[in-house]
């Protein structure tokens, strides 16, 4: 089968995938659109990932493969090397494990171009192969029928009301490109497309978001679990440009120095992490601006009061960061034996 004017591009990233991508690529292949290509791009897997994808680019056409030059090790950075070959009027980007309910390019698509959406999110699924019962965002707290603009998504996506994840009109991905500065500058990206989006509204096609991968970076302990700081402070940067001084601002500050605090704890918990702590620092340096912290000290509620007393106390005193973490760390340890 082939498609020269695809409707939608997928764009998916690879890297070992050989244990899902089979399962992936055959969802998307069962669409009832046909008009969609899939760039499979391969960051120089040392697996099996490259043969499984051939099979499929020589049974469909609509299926390509291209290879890094480099193993470049995040997703961002492996999309922008394939933005130039997106032949589609909207992307969508997937992981290598995730799955697509059979009807959800047409879902999509029609949904697009009732309102002449930029961006269509569809139902997202955590998904567990082993439950019969899973999770699932629907529109916005289950409606549907609303469209959006950029402001409103953006707000609604700094803590998930909804997702990311969706088709975006390929314009806006070749114009802006992905950010690149770490391993979750997706989400950052994402969450910047939907800003800049026009109009944004939803479908009822499902997005399996898988969660039963161990090898997924947001299961796996390493040093790449390190670049969330700097991420949320990025995502607070761009909330504050757009939102100074609001409670969605100071949401995403709080947010940024407690991911200090979960990264400090997860080098604790694995030694072999410390000798990436510059990645935590920079982070923490960042932070330290008077802006940065006067979003802090917006209080409303004593609650307020005490939880800025306790973070600033965590940024401007790393030391004490790590006491504070070391005797929460040990107290927990102690309640479990002792439990």
């Amino acid at each position: 089968m082939t498609c020269d004017n695809p409707k939608i591009t997928v764009v998916i990233p690879i890297y070992n995938g050989e244990g899902f991508i089979s399962e992936t690529l055959n969802s998307l292949k069962q669409q009832t659109l046909s008009d969609f290509e899939v760039i499979c791009v391969d960051d120089c897997s040392t697996d099996n990932s490259k043969e499984i994808v051939l099979k499929f680019c020589l049974a469909d056409s609509r299926f390509r493969y291209i290879q890094t030059p480099e193993n470049f090790g995040y997703a961002a950075k492996v999309i922008n090397f394939a933005i130039s070959h997106i032949n589609g009027l909207y992307y969508m980007y997937s992981s290598q494990d995730d799955l697509f309910s059979h009807d959800l390019f047409e879902k999509a698509l029609g949904a697009a171009e009732a309102v002449d959406a930029d961006f269509v999110i569809p139902d997202l699924e955590f998904y567990y192969p082993q439950q019969e019962i899973n999770v699932r965002k629907v529109g916005v707290h289950g409606d549907r029928s609303i469209v959006l603009n950029g402001k409103e998504a953006f707000r609604l996506s700094l803590d998930w009301t909804i997702p990311g994840n969706g088709i975006v009109r390929t314009k806006l991905i070749k114009r802006y490109k992905y950010f690149d500065f770490g391993t979750y500058a997706d989400g950052y990206t994402a969450r910047y497309f939907l800003l800049k989006s026009d109009k944004i509204t939803f479908c009822d096609g499902v997005f399996f978001y898988r969660q039963d991968n161990p090898e997924a970076i947001t299961k796996k302990i390493s040093p790449k679990r390190l670049d969330w700081p700097y991420t949320a402070y990025r995502i607070w940067e761009l909330t504050y440009d757009n939102f100074p001084k609001s409670r969605e601002s100071r949401f995403c500050a709080v947010r940024a120095v407690r991911s200090l605090l979960y990264a400090e704890m997860m080098i604790l918990k694995n030694p072999e992490l410390k000798i990436h702590y510059a990645k935590v620092n920079n982070a923490r340096q960042n932070m330290r601006t008077k802006i940065f912290i006067s979003e802090i000290m917006i209080i409303r509620e004593i609650k307020e009061l005490l939880e800025a007393i306790f973070l600033l106390t965590l940024l401007l005193l790393p030391n004490f960061s790590k006491y504070a973490i070391y005797l929460i760390f040990h107290i927990k340890k102690f309640m479990r034996k002792s439990g």
